[in-house]
């Protein structure tokens, strides 16, 4: 049986401003499992450990 955090959709978020990191992590976290960056480097990190993500959400 899967828990519930596993079968959630995936969002990887990314952004060098934790503030925004959080504040798109509080938005989302009950609908899905989402994975937060602080940089480019750090979020292909996280897309090799976790496999496909559903949305990408990144800011320049």
């Amino acid at each position: 049986m899967k828990s519930q955090a596993n079968s959630k959709p995936k969002i990887l978020v990314v952004d060098d401003e934790l503030d925004n990191l959080d504040l798109l992590y509080r938005t989302f976290y009950r609908d899905y499992k989402v994975l937060k960056a602080s940089s480019g480097p750090a979020a292909l990190d996280l897309l090799a450990q976790e496999g496909d993500v559903s949305v990408n959400l990144s800011s320049t």
